[in-house]
């Protein structure tokens, strides 16, 4: 028999969180007039209740697969009041597995991240609170380890997945074949700008906290990774946005205005990293610094295009794109994909929020 041993188990006083810091879903508002493109769901489908205000997911128990706190139901709202609770399990194994790395270098990318500087809030550049900087250390070893940071939602019916996989496919390479000219050109010009290397290519988290490697086409110095600490942060929460970057290269940013740069995707979409149409995939070091509630992000397939996208992108601060995220995974479905697509190209078009 498997012995388990519990990593964490806290309570903690409400009134010593934060405001607006806690572990449960904020209420969620389907954006503008999108909501009417919902389709019908199947009755397992997580639901937005006007009795709470809260995401309501199935009655399952996946504490061995997320170690984020489990969702307080409205039944338990007045032991809710009293305080906010986070736990994790992981088997004895695993836990053995997360110490001996705890040394080790986890996340590969520009900023390399250590758990044990993710235990203290003046090691970070934007410190969180305590009982956040513990859930971040958890979320890293996860990820380190390659477990499952969410349960999978989203539509789960075999029919729906099918018809998803062919369509990412068959659209895939229908645009790589369209836009073959362009992505020819487009490489060889940078290979001659930057010097023999015209693809960037990043580790994303994709479904449930796996993952992949994702490409673009190189839109900034090389050095760009190096020179972060320059640049100052113009949006919210753990992603980084600024206008005027000027770690990015002029073709650079004709070719971010123009969603250029996102074309080698189609490769990842091939692949079967990706999607067509999903949540935009975040780099390690934004999602070990994300809310409990915000993780529900990823327990879908990443996508080219999505709500965000369509919305104005850049512009939109961090909580709404989560909740945008958040109202594809409850509503995700053919009719929500087709819709999605079809504004798609206008919204490359106006560039609006693309830099």
């Amino acid at each position: 028999m498997t012995k388990r041993a519990e990593i964490t188990i806290m309570f903690v006083p409400k009134n010593l969180l934060p405001e607006g810091v806690l572990p449960e879903s904020p209420p969620i508002s389907a954006p503008g007039n999108f909501v009417n493109a919902a389709s019908q769901r199947s009755p397992d489908r997580a639901e937005i209740t006007e009795e709470d205000g809260n995401l309501a997911r199935p009655a399952q128990d996946h504490s061995e697969t997320f170690c984020g706190p489990r969702q307080i139901s409205p039944r338990e709202n007045t032991t809710h009041n009293a305080g906010a609770r986070i736990s994790g399990k992981l088997t004895t194994q695993e836990a053995g597995r997360a110490s001996s790395v705890k040394e080790s270098r986890l996340l590969a990318g520009p900023t390399l991240l250590k758990t044990q500087n993710l235990a203290s809030p003046s090691s970070a550049p934007h410190s969180d609170p305590p009982i956040y900087n513990e859930f971040s250390a958890r979320i890293a070893a996860r990820l380190a380890l390659g477990l499952k940071i969410v349960p999978p939602e989203g539509n789960r019916h075999p029919g729906y997945r099918i018809i998803k996989r062919t369509l990412d496919i068959v659209g895939a390479l229908g645009l790589l074949v369209l836009l073959s000219p362009l992505l020819l050109i487009t490489y060889i010009v940078l290979w001659i700008t930057t010097k023999g290397r015209p693809i960037f290519a990043q580790t994303r988290v994709g479904e449930c906290g796996k993952l992949f490697t994702m490409y673009k086409f190189r839109t900034m110095y090389p050095d760009a990774h190096l020179r972060q600490h320059e640049v100052s942060n113009e949006q919210e929460g753990p992603v980084f946005k600024n206008r005027r970057d000027p770690r990015v290269t002029p073709i650079g940013r004709f070719l971010r205005r123009t969603s250029i740069d996102e074309l080698p995707q189609l490769i990842n979409v091939l692949r079967g990293e990706m999607s067509l149409v999903g949540p935009r995939p975040p780099v390690p070091q934004e999602v070990i610094r994300y809310h409990p509630w915000q993780l529900r992000r990823l327990a879908v397939k990443p996508g080219l295009t999505c709500l965000w996208q369509i919305s104005g992108r850049s512009q939109i601060g961090f909580s709404e794109w989560v909740k945008m995220d958040l109202w594809y995974v409850q509503n995700q479905s053919l009719w929500t994909d087709l819709w999605l697509l079809w504004k798609t190209p206008l919204s490359v078009l106006s560039q609006r929020g693309a830099y």
